[in-house]
């Protein structure tokens, strides 16, 4: 079985704080919604992780706006704080 090749992308400190930011907020909203009344502080917490993820992925484009064009097969790793790009994806069609 061949062994999957993965291009990795290093990323700056800011990225790195925001996607911590961004788990922190998903895990305080699953705490609020566990609790009583607190459904409104969870749909806060909510808005602020999309917009930060977006705004994450938005660095991340500026970045490297090479891998916009990728559909699929990139995510960024918390293990190892990089963006990691599957061997060969397909560009997406315009």
């Amino acid at each position: 079985m061949a062994k999957k090749k993965e291009k990795t992308y290093k990323v700056p400190q800011e990225v790195k704080k925001m996607n911590t930011d961004y788990h922190a907020l998903i895990e305080l909203r699953d705490k609020y919604i566990e609790r009583p009344f607190g459904l409104k502080k969870a749909i806060k917490c909510s808005k602020k992780a999309v917009r930060l993820r977006n705004k994450l992925w938005d660095t991340i484009y500026e970045i490297y706006p090479n891998l916009r064009k990728y559909g699929g097969g990139i995510y960024f790793s918390s293990k190892t704080e990089t963006v990691i790009m599957d061997e060969c994806p397909k560009p997406k069609a315009q």
